[in-house]
């Protein structure tokens, strides 16, 4: 521990934030205290958390260094010696936010990358108090409310060292501003495991309008990747398929092909999002990218077949709400009832005029349940809400009266509006 603390101390004189990352690293810690506890003569024991602070103070020679490197390596004895998470977190919290306070506010970009390692460690450890949490009964305080969770409690001081990224007035060149997309995907990366839509929109709003930050194609690849990628999903969320498309492709076309499991990821999203603009993957498309479970959706979206459409959802319903597209696609029959009319109106030869029981007649056909006249008269009347489908009906002669002029617009156009 003592050679480990002063090379992790000549790193800070030198202000190489990427070699003070690589002594920090838990896996380096967990390799030498860890692993090499269990060789039959081993090189290193545990320190203890007692001993951790007087180690600091003898053999790193940075004052203000001190308070935050104690807590880190607290943390890490707390998570591999005591298997105690919670502390863990507790104490990687304070790691973060002394940090925070001694040392990124009055430094330059130089310790934009122990920001950000500080920052991903808090993210890996509050999932792993969060599991703890979880399955705690008692998480209520004395007045019956439901404490904080771990990554609810994480927010804060994640915020707190964007911030201090965001409002450095130095030179751009040595700026704490190129720290700040990291620390966004952080914090994105949360509010998608709480479920917060709504910060996730004004995260990205703030970010995609910010005059105070570098153009968002100055920072590195990978974080422009991550940030389009959740981008592409919050856009997902609001209906706004287009920018969803755009997003999803970029995040797509500069993944680094070794990240294979992320490449699929990502086309999975965009496969949904392809759904509901009217573009049906094949199934020699599905099969080569592995989404099996999209195969039975794209054809029966493309033939307006509601019968197996459902069956598909069903079938796969685990897979889809895993991956947060359950809703999406049960919201996208309405695309399948759009085809199914496409179909009629295709089948009476491209006539204006279509009988409502015409419709009625392949609803049955491709309903599970029973269906009148009425719910024939509904979804057309939804569709042609939604503009879905360009006509009129008359409820009296029970006809539709399609328009002479693109009576089926193309969904791509259709969301085009609802981008803007």
């Amino acid at each position: 521990m003592k050679k480990l603390l002063q090379e992790l101390d000549e790193s800070i004189s030198s202000a190489d934030g990427s070699q003070v990352c690589y002594y920090l690293d838990e896996n380096y810690f967990y390799e030498l205290f860890v692993q090499g506890s269990e060789e039959e003569d081993p090189v290193e024991s545990m320190p203890s958390l007692d001993s951790v602070k007087q180690l600091v103070n003898k053999n790193v020679s940075h004052q203000k260094h001190r308070t935050y490197i104690t807590n880190y390596y607290q943390s890490l004895i707390y998570c591999f010696d005591k298997e105690d998470y919670m502390s863990a977190f507790s104490s990687m919290k304070d790691t973060l936010r002394e940090f925070t306070l001694q040392v990124y506010e009055h430094e330059n970009n130089w310790t934009c990358p122990i920001i950000q390692y500080l920052s991903n460690a808090l993210y890996r450890m509050g999932l792993k108090a969060q599991v703890v949490f979880e399955q705690d009964e008692g998480n209520e305080d004395s007045s019956g409310m439901v404490k904080q969770s771990p990554l609810e409690q994480s927010v804060p001081t994640i915020q707190q060292a964007y911030a201090t990224s965001v409002k450095d007035r130095g030179d751009l060149s040595l700026s704490k501003k190129w720290g700040a997309l990291y620390l966004v995907n952080i914090l994105m990366r949360i509010y998608f495991k709480l479920n917060n839509i709504g910060l996730m929109k004004k995260l990205i709003d703030t970010v995609e309008t910010s005059k105070t930050l570098p153009e968002l194609d100055l920072f590195p690849i990978g974080q422009q990747v991550t940030f389009k990628f959740f981008s592409g999903r919050v856009a997902i969320f609001q209906g706004k398929f287009i920018k969803a498309k755009e997003d999803l492709e970029f995040a797509l076309d500069n993944c680094h092909e070794d990240y294979v499991k992320n490449k699929k990821m990502i086309i999975q999203y965009l496969a949904c999002v392809n759904l509901m603009l009217g573009k049906y993957p094949t199934s020699w498309l599905c099969d080569k990218h592995g989404l099996i479970e999209f195969k039975g959706l794209s054809k029966a979206c493309r033939t307006g077949d509601l019968k197996s459409y459902r069956k598909s959802l069903r079938d796969n319903m685990e897979f889809f709400i895993k991956h947060g597209t359950y809703l999406m696609l049960e919201n996208a029959q309405i695309v399948v009832y759009r085809n199914l009319l496409r179909r009629v109106h295709q089948y009476h030869e491209q006539s204006s005029r279509i009988n409502i029981s015409s419709f009625l007649g392949a609803l049955k056909f491709v309903e599970e349940d029973p269906v009148t006249i009425d719910h024939a008269e509904c979804m057309i009347g939804n569709l042609i809400s939604q503009g879905y489908v360009r006509g009129y009906m008359s409820h009296e002669k029970q006809i539709l009266v399609l328009s002479k002029n693109n009576p089926f617009p193309k969904l791509f156009d259709l969301y085009s509006i609802v981008d803007e």
